[in-house]
């Protein structure tokens, strides 16, 4: 069925046909690219996968289907086999474009030749079609209600950047006078999350067929709806806050919070951010994009000194890494050669001769020499270290013989590099003072495997406390409690409390539009620590009665030692605060001064602690993910991985915006990754009498 291979200047397309016993028949012809009798296609986007992640019974990622493909007997998965029916109903005189059929994907040299040609492939195609699965009620309605959003999605979108200004719109009772727009019922937000769901959504190679169509629509069973309303929507939903109303809303009619965990609603909203950087002047966000940082403080269009004007394109592959976290694909070296045909349309643009050889799709490497290949270009071109914040916990690493300093990017949404995007709003994260008006100042280099950098110890982990997942789901805050009985009353380094200085550092000091985070406070942090327990409380009443209750105040008696070190200042509640609480609500007997209290009352007490831990949780939740609070020996509070043990160093690294924490190898260090340090994020440890020494990053 593939007479021969093919290149650069040829592709094949397929017509669709169902022949009498409903079975996809389907004839491909190679067409020449430049050629101007070249018939007019529509591109196919789509999963190989099974397409709904919450529903395993769906089909397995084993199955296969079976069509005829220029007469012979041809397996596909179930998805594609689905798709063939919707086209061949929905466009049935078009030409197609579909990967699994068009490229031999037995022919590595075919492959990686038509991969090179993405921009040529999609930038040419009328329209892409985006297929999410098999219709499904849940699914078309979750279309309907992003079609009644839409109307004030892209423009709020826009308002919101402009402004420089999350609105935190977390209940969605407040829809109707913030946007105008009625609220969600039970059965609207359920289908939005089944709508975010779909695999496609997340899928890395989406990002480039977006990105590079002139027209795409998502097609399902009769509708029909542009794709740029689903990525402002969900821009909107995420912007806005509206996403944590729509969390609560299913949580609270009894749908598992995990659900929630495979939504790919960022990394929508984040493919429509790239569509509209590639349509340039078109786009009708041009105005505001320049008001969010990408790049880390690194200047756009611009590359270090000594690099060719070539080494641009490694600035725009730090761009798309630091932007698009979070994207599966089932070849990890999909990661650098997904965004192919994005890189080609930059070299396009510029006047640029090629791609780097780097970063030139070649599947006879190996998954680890490409990343490896791919580190190395963009550290070279941009002078900086700010690609070691894509780096994640060692415990997510997937890819054997991979430098510690080499991402090797898992597919999970919530790891963002804390000097990733944001508003400009915030400000740079600066930790070694290396930024300057233009660039950044090279003060690295690497021998193979070997990054040389330079930097001076900042000190070491000393104790840590809980990660957010236990904190939701077991309300453990023990650990935190007894690492901050090490604390000062006042924190040296910013002269706050030691409180504020804790919650601080949880949230990065920011609350997503300023920094330092002007709106949440210690009463937010308590707030939420309260319903957190109130939460647990309970679930422990229900299943063992006051004697189970009695039993989980007995282990909190750190939060004791904490509240008797700092009386009156600790931000944890003591057990004496919980018991009174206990009796109130009726989980504990009733005491001479703790007596239970009125339906009213025990409303009112949860209303009034409810908002402030939907907000401060909503922040925690953007940071901590993943990662855990920690004190230094010298009493630096930092936000660490949750790989990082005690004894392990943090460093100030030249031409790394955020401090890192290495583990000594001998004379050689790994590197764990990233770090915040309250009070030092700006360059406030940099001064004359640091001892800045030669590192060894294997």
């Amino acid at each position: 069925m593939y007479s021969k291979s093919i290149g650069t200047e040829s592709f094949r397309l397929v017509s669709v046909t169902i022949d009498a016993n409903r079975q996809p028949s389907l004839t491909l012809k190679e067409h020449e690219i430049p050629s101007p009798t070249r018939p007019d296609y529509y591109a196919l986007s789509y999963t190989w996968n099974p397409p709904y992640m919450s529903d395993p019974a769906y089909y397995a990622d084993t199955d296969v289907r079976y069509v005829l493909l220029n007469g012979s007997k041809f397996a596909v998965k179930p998805n594609l086999y689905d798709a063939l029916f919707q086209l061949h109903h929905s466009y049935p005189q078009i030409l197609f474009w579909i990967d699994a059929l068009c490229i031999n994907q037995h022919d590595l040299q075919e492959r990686k030749l038509q991969v090179g040609i993405m921009d040529r492939i999609f930038g040419g195609s009328s329209r892409v079609v985006v297929w999410l699965g098999k219709f499904f009620a849940r699914l078309e309605m979750g279309l309907q209600v992003a079609e009644r959003i839409a109307c004030v999605a892209s423009t709020a979108c826009k308002a919101i950047i402009r402004e420089q200004k999350y609105p935190h719109t977390h209940h969605l009772e407040e829809m109707k006078e913030a946007y105008g727009l009625d609220s969600l019922s039970f059965d609207e937000a359920d289908a939005l999350v089944t709508l975010f769901s779909c695999r496609g959504f997340g899928r890395q190679w989406v990002i480039q067929e977006v990105a590079l169509a002139r027209q795409i629509d998502i097609v399902c069973n009769e509708m029909s709806v542009p794709f740029d309303k689903i990525g402002s929507i969900a821009l909107f939903l995420h912007l806005s806050g509206l996403l944590v109303g729509i969390g609560n809303l299913v949580v609270a009619g009894g749908k598992d919070m995990r659900l929630l965990e495979d939504m790919h609603l960022m990394q929508t909203g984040r493919t429509q951010i790239v569509r509209e950087w590639c349509k340039g002047d078109r786009s009708e966000w041009r105005d505001v994009l320049h008001l969010v940082d990408f790049t880390a403080g690194i200047v756009e269009n611009t590359v270090a000194a000594g690099q060719s004007k070539e080494s641009m394109v490694g600035v725009v592959l730090l761009k798309l890494l630091m932007w698009l976290v979070g994207f599966n694909c089932g070849d990890r070296r999909d990661t650098i050669y997904g965004l192919t045909g994005i890189i080609s349309r930059v070299v396009s643009i510029h006047g640029l001769d090629s791609i780097p050889q780097r970063l030139q799709p070649d599947y006879s490497l190996e998954t680890a020499t490409v990343l490896h290949n791919a580190a190395t270009e963009i550290l070279q071109a941009t002078g900086s270290l700010a690609l070691l914040g894509v780096v994640k916990d060692p415990a997510l690493r997937e890819t054997t013989g991979l430098p510690s300093w080499v991402p090797d990017y898992p597919p999970i949404m919530a790891l963002n590099p804390m000097a990733g995007p944001n508003f400009k709003s915030l400000g740079k994260f600066d930790a070694s003072k290396s930024i300057n008006t233009a660039r950044y100042g090279v003060d690295f280099h690497i021998d193979d495997k070997v990054l040389h950098a330079r930097g001076f110890l900042l000190g070491r982990v000393k104790a840590m406390g809980e990660s957010l997942e236990p904190m939701i789901s077991g309300s453990h805050f023990t650990q935190c409690a007894a690492m901050l009985v090490d604390a000062e009353e006042i924190y040296l380094f910013t002269n706050q409390p030691f409180a504020e200085a804790f919650w601080r550092t949880l949230v990065f000091d920011q609350d997503l539009s300023d920094r330092p985070a002007k709106l949440p406070t210690t009463k937010h942090f308590q707030d939420m620590v309260l319903m957190l327990m109130a939460k647990r409380i309970s679930d422990e009443f229900q299943s063992g009665g006051k004697d189970a209750v009695k039993a989980l105040l007995l282990t909190l008696d750190a939060m004791d030692t904490l509240e008797a070190k700092h009386p009156n200042q600790s931000p944890l509640p003591t057990t004496r605060f919980l018991a009174s609480f206990c009796s109130g609500f009726g989980f504990l007997p009733e005491t001479s001064d703790d007596k239970l209290w009125a339906y009213e009352q025990q409303m009112a007490w949860l209303e009034s602690k409810k908002k402030n831990m939907v907000f401060m949780f909503s922040l925690l939740s953007t940071t901590l993910f993943k990662r855990r609070p920690a004190i230094m020996e010298e009493g630096y509070f930092a936000c660490v991985f949750e790989s990082t043990m005690v004894g392990d160093e943090i460093w100030v690294v030249s031409g790394c915006p955020t401090p890192l924490v290495l583990r000594s190898r001998g004379q050689q260090y790994t590197l764990i990754g990233e770090t915040y340090v309250h009070g030092i994020m700006h360059g406030e440890a940099v001064h004359a009498h640091n001892n800045w020494v030669h590192l060894e990053i294997i």
